[in-house]
């Protein structure tokens, strides 16, 4: 390890040698003399970190040790290994006090709670488990998350336990309770490390988006991103005063950061990380500013000593520029002034405008500000301008998450329903608002604002304004004209002045970042839409004053698109190594779409993914793109976002395959099917048409229910088991709706349960807080008798359980009482759930490879000998079901032609080369051709990653050339040959 010269106050204390594969998660031990260091090599060892010397080897027939944690007496150790066991060691006699079995393989964290009575482990499907560490008992199942669980953290006082996970959240939880305290949300990646401050106000997350973000617990708002490390986030760590931060990453760094102003002030150079470096922590000494971090790619500890005080006082490492953008919105049903609103707010002269199709964004404000003389934090006020039609809300819904100040505009001269779409935006926007169920909302602003207020005045009484201010909480009202100038100057300060700048995160770079992001601004302003990331960076290092090329500023540069990615100012596709520069477009393609299926002549709600993918269909004047093979890319990246975002739903047909978008169905039901009356209607308030489809695809794509038809606002299904099932959507307007379910009598109990839990689960996390209501219909299952419900409430009353049908005398047992024996039916509905998250995926990557096709794009060629076609062709179709694309002889030759020469024109558009080894033990390269092949991918510097097959009995000597790389063994089950095989390709952990 290398020590930068401004990294003056370290020295490095010892060097702990032992293990003979790659170290996990470290962790000291309040006794300063014991660190334990879980490893690869089935140990885990204990040493004397300040005599730098072994203490003890733990060893019980374990083959990899994942993670290992101090009770906080030090006596005692948790360890959780690949062979599904939760081990409590007794540390002085080096022995197994407990063998806990968890039936989880994929087990990688225990945490030990602070106070020592309980243990956290993870990930168990996608749940954290908290046992007793007496008993050994299961106390609570923490269940949130939608993906594995991937790290943990105690707060100092054990009340809080942080978990993060590959579905790219962060949850609090109350560790008594079992409940979600609050969400936290922002990452774009998997979470791989969390940290407490030593005061427990604040945490510290890591991520495979390489960004450090630091939230404050009690307001549970994100006070930096910070952007440093040009490669996934690995470990974090506070020194015990807190006072610094350390963070490790996958670019071979660990930095330091001061935690007043999160600056780098020094950075560690390390070698090369090993595949499972996302497992592998970093520990502080529990007193004394002493790191422990492994090193020489994970197999040794080194111990370093710093000066903190020697260290603040030395400058940063590289001078930072903050960036912090707030994000207004102005909303309103169309036609009612909203574009010329806008041109006089961003300072431009009024003019007559036409209706905003998709979305506009203009700077509103800009300003920058020196916080030191070593930094300086940008303010950036940005105005959205989202168009009302009908046919755009639908896609400007997925924009209004982290909105600062919300305008909500009105025509004046509307004399018949002047406050039409008012109700619509206001809840979509206190929807959108909700940080999540159990969390504190994200702080905006909503101002009611009635323009056009100098042709006739104002069409409603200030009797009814005060009812809808006071009503929906809004913030203030104003009365405007684009054309008089009237009141906009107002406007625009309330909205500046309602912008708490410290309340919102702000991006910590160096000034890189700046010339970057103008770079880009300069770029979209001079009419590029759609550029190779390859093309903006060469571009970027053109312009004055641009650093030289380098490794390091194309990691930066690639690093600061993400973080304009998640600012939503850009949009980088997954796929072809693009970027669009003009998000909007996006907007305009889909929002085109979603009127295509609207009028489709039959009322079906569909369209060909053909005539999709063709640009068969509707654009508005002037948003399409002229370039023909670029919009093609386009298209493909737009019909991705549909599926991702379940706007659509892809449907084969024998015919093609169509895009069907449920909220969009006009047709009328003529002939009914034959269900009961509804057995639950719910009621609720939010985004009906996005809440509304997004369920009827989630239904369909769950696996235990099967899309049979669908008309305007209905659609039955089948059940796996017999019966229909069907929901129907009563629209009340303004954002509220009733839902109603339906059985026909041959649906059985279970599946009736199913399907309504579903349901209520489903609007329950998409509605407006606090609007659902549910009310439960008794029917009865012999005869369809409907119980009115005042005699329903009756019987309730007086604490009856069942009563007998007047009809058929059936005894019908009152709903509450049945759902008492049938819990079980929510794990069916966790289930239900994690298969339409698969489809999802499924469908998603399906339109990602055809985004490759269309660019010739390959991401892996698939090597290997005749003798293994058939499992090479198996893990084949297995990458593209993640999208990857792989080259296949199988797939790409048109018999009677030469391979040879296919791949010599292709061999530019592939990315990476995966050698097979199967049963017989030969190597591909020992053919001459293939071998040839794979020297010039070398050559080209492109990963190579030899395979090994499941039937291969001796993987064979590797030949000079390849003997560097590391081995992706599908005899194993631990650590995932699979996902090694995909991190191998993409670059990515999967």
């Amino acid at each position: 390890m290398e020590l930068e010269k401004q990294g003056l106050g370290f020295s490095l204390k010892t060097v702990l040698r032992g293990h003979t594969n790659e170290i996990y998660q470290l962790d000291w031990a309040t006794n300063p003399q014991l660190l334990a260091s879980p490893s690869s090599d089935g140990t885990i060892r204990i040493w004397n970190p300040l005599e730098g010397r072994i203490q003890t080897v733990l060893a019980d027939q374990m083959q990899i040790v994942y993670s290992a944690s101090w009770s906080p007496d030090s006596k005692r150790l948790v360890s959780v290994s690949n062979d599904g066991l939760l081990r409590i060691w007794n540390v002085a006699s080096g022995t197994v006090q407990q063998r806990i079995e968890t039936n989880e393989k994929s087990l990688t964290y225990a945490v030990w709670s602070p106070l020592g009575d309980r243990i956290a482990t993870a990930p168990h499907h996608h749940s954290v488990w908290l046992w007793d560490a007496e008993s050994g008992e299961v106390r609570l199942k923490l269940t949130e998350h939608t993906d594995a669980v991937s790290s943990l953290a105690w707060s100092p006082d054990s009340r809080i336990l942080a978990s993060g996970g590959h579905d790219t959240a962060i949850v609090l939880w109350d560790t008594v309770s079992g409940k979600c305290l609050r969400k936290l949300e922002g990452h774009q990646g998997r979470i791989y490390t969390l940290a407490f401050s030593p005061d427990g106000k604040t945490l510290v997350s890591g991520s495979e988006d390489k960004t450090i973000r630091v939230w404050e617990i009690e307001t549970s708002k994100q006070r930096f991103l910070i952007e440093a490390h040009t490669r996934a986030v690995h470990g974090v760590a506070y020194s015990p005063d807190g006072t610094l931060l350390a963070s490790k990453s996958a670019d071979n760094t660990t930095r330091l950061w001061r935690t007043d102003t999160w600056e780098t002030f020094a950075f560690l150079e390390t070698t090369r990380n090993t595949p499972s470096s996302h497992l592998g922590g970093i520990t502080f000494h529990p007193t004394q500013s002493m790191l422990a971090l492994p090193c020489e790619e994970d197999t040794v500890v080194q111990i370093w000593e710093l000066d903190t005080k020697s260290l603040l006082s030395k400058p940063t490492v590289t001078p930072a520029v903050r960036y912090t953008n707030a994000k207004v919105v102005l909303v309103g049903d169309t036609g009612v002034g909203k574009s010329a609103l806008t041109l006089v707010l961003t300072g431009n002269r009024y003019q007559e405008t036409e209706s905003t199709h998709s979305r506009q964004v203009h700077v509103l404000d800009s300003q920058t500000i020196r916080v030191s003389s070593n930094v300086e934090e940008i303010h950036e006020v940005l105005l959205w301008d989202l168009a009302g039609q009908p046919g755009y809300r639908l896609i400007h819904q997925l924009h209004l998450h982290e909105v600062t100040v919300a305008l909500v505009v009105f025509d004046a001269r509307n004399e018949v329903d002047p406050f039409s779409g008012v109700l619509h935006w206001v809840r979509a926007l206190r929807q959108a608002q909700q940080f999540n169920r159990n969390g504190k909302s994200q702080p905006m602003k909503i101002y009611l604002v009635a323009a056009r207020v100098d042709r006739g005045g104002i069409g409603i009484t200030q009797g009814r304004i005060k009812q809808m201010m006071d009503t929906f909480k809004l913030d203030g009202y104003f009365e405007t004209s684009a054309r008089e100038g009237f009141r906009i100057d107002d406007v625009r300060k309330a909205v500046l002045k309602a912008i708490d700048w410290d309340a919102l995160p702000k991006v910590s770079s160096s000034h890189l970042f700046k010339a970057i992001k103008e770079y880009l601004d300069s770029e979209s302003d001079a009419g590029h839409q759609l550029s190779g990331v390859d093309d903006l960076y060469f571009g970027f290092l053109r312009t004055i004053g641009a650093p030289e090329a380098s490794d390091e500023v194309r990691a930066q540069f690639d690093t600061c698109i993400g973080l304009l990615e998640s600012k939503g100012l850009i949009k980088r596709l997954s796929f072809g190594d693009m970027v669009l520069l003009k998000p909007e477009m996006l907007d305009s393609y889909a929002s085109a779409l979603v009127n295509a299926a609207r009028n489709e002549p039959d009322g079906m709600g569909v369209i060909s993914e053909e005539d999709a993918r063709s640009g068969n269909f509707a654009v508005p004047q002037g948003e399409r793109l002229k370039n023909r093979e670029r919009e093609n890319i386009l298209l493909i990246a737009t019909i991705e976002t549909l599926l991702r975002h379940e706007i659509a739903l892809r449907t084969p047909a024998a015919e093609g395959t169509y895009l069907v978008f449920p909220s969009q169905i006009t047709r009328d039901m003529t002939n009914p099917p034959e269900l009961d009356g509804p057995s639950v209607v719910f009621q609720f308030e939010g985004p009906i048409a996005n809440i509304y489809a997004m369920l009827v695809v989630r239904l369909s794509r769950s696996g235990f229910f099967k899309l049979k038809e669908t008309w305007r606002n209905v659609a039955t299904f089948a059940p796996l088991i017999g019966g229909t099932c069907g929901i129907s959507l009563e629209n009340l307007g303004e954002g509220q709706a009733k839902l109603s379910v339906f059985f026909d009598r041959t649906t059985t109990e279970y599946s009736r349960i199913q399907f309504e839990e579903f349901i209520n689960t489903h609007l329950y996390k998409h509605a407006l807080p606090d609007t659902l209501k549910r009310e439960v219909m008794l029917v009865c299952p012999e005869c369809g008798y409907h119980v009115p419900q005042d005699v329903l409430h009756k019987r309730k009353a007086r604490k009856d359980e069942s009563m007998p049908c007047p009809i058929c005398t059936t005894l019908l047992i009152f709903p509450d009482v049945k759902k008492l024996s049938v819990t079980q039916t929510l794990d069916v509905v966790s289930g239900m759930d994690k298969n339409a998250n698969t489809y999802r995926d499924l469908a998603t990557a399906s339109a990602i490879v055809n985004g490759k096709t269309e660019l010739g794009e390959f991401d892996v060629f698939m090597c290997h000998n005749n003798q293994n076609k058939a499992e090479v062709i198996r893990i084949a179709t297995k990458l593209k079901e993640k999208g990857i694309r792989p080259w296949l002889d199988e797939w790409e030759l048109r018999p009677g032609l030469p391979w040879q020469r296919l791949l010599e024109q292709q061999i530019e558009n592939i990315k990476s080369v995966a050698i097979f080894v199967g049963k017989n033990g030969i190597g591909p390269w020992q053919d001459l051709e293939l071998g040839a092949f794979i020297r010039e991918f070398i050559k080209r510097s492109m990963p190579v990653i030899p395979v090994i097959l499941p039937d291969c009995q001796q993987p064979p000597a590797l030949p000079i050339f390849l003997t560097s790389m590391t081995w992706v063994d599908f005899r194993k089950e631990s650590p995932d040959p699979f996902e090694h095989l995909i991190w191998g390709i993409t670059g990515k952990r999967e």
